[in-house]
């Protein structure tokens, strides 16, 4: 049985995590399962010596391509009887876009608003319980978008030549979403990822150098996009 939860329970082993992750203008991500040819949550069990966060980062990496921001909210949990054990859900903002592997049982990420996803799962198995976690979720992630509104935001600097070197940046404003380490032979270079924001925080991303990045950025403090 689902129970809805705002910390993970102590009283037995969780030895499974789920997430349903949220996009910055408010939709949520599924994923097709292969094998049960539904949609189901991000997530599986643990592995040995894996904490929560380890467990989740690896599985929404293999079965949706992403990667989750480190502020994860426990909205339910589930008791397996004959296991003695809980599976826990978690939401989360997405904070990087990654290729997807192969050879996983999942064939890729659904993304969707609340309503279009409460229809759909509820055309493929009725009233499930993943209509509950949806519901869970949503009331939940008017905290997890308050937090997007808290960032850093930058303004491109020289707008018209910017876009012509950048054309990706199909808008002034962007946001900087992770940081890579570029290794070849014996060079070494980081690469900051950023993503251009339009209405309702979408856009395309693109990585630049560090130098690149000071030549595109105007600090526009902390705020929301209007």
């Amino acid at each position: 049985m689902l129970k809805p939860i705002n910390e993970f329970p102590k009283d037995k082993k969780i030895a499974g995590i789920h997430s349903i992750p949220i996009t910055d203008d408010g939709s949520v991500v599924f994923v097709w399962d292969i094998n049960e040819e539904t949609l189901t949550t991000v997530g599986g069990r643990l592995e040995d010596n894996e904490d929560l966060n380890t467990a989740l980062d690896r599985e929404t990496t293999e079965e949706a391509g992403l990667i989750l921001d480190t502020y994860r909210i426990p909205i339910a949990s589930w008791y397996w009887e004959n296991t003695n054990t809980y599976t826990v859900f978690v939401i989360a903002r997405i904070k990087e876009y990654v290729s997807l592997p192969v050879g996983f049982e999942t064939s890729g990420r659904v993304v969707m608003n609340f309503e279009t996803a409460r229809h759909l799962i509820t055309k493929l198995e009725g009233n499930s319980h993943r209509i509950e976690l949806l519901n869970l979720a949503e009331q939940k992630s008017i905290e997890i978008l308050n937090q997007v509104t808290n960032e850093q935001l930058y303004r491109l600097k020289e707008k018209e030549e910017n876009r012509f070197l950048y054309p990706n940046l199909m808008n002034d404003r962007f946001r900087i979403i992770g940081r890579h380490t570029l290794i070849k032979d014996n060079y070494e270079d980081e690469l900051i990822q950023i993503e251009s924001l339009g209405p309702g925080y979408s856009g395309g991303y693109i990585y630049v150098s560090r130098n690149d990045i000071q030549k595109l950025k105007t600090s526009v403090g902390i705020s929301g996009i209007s």
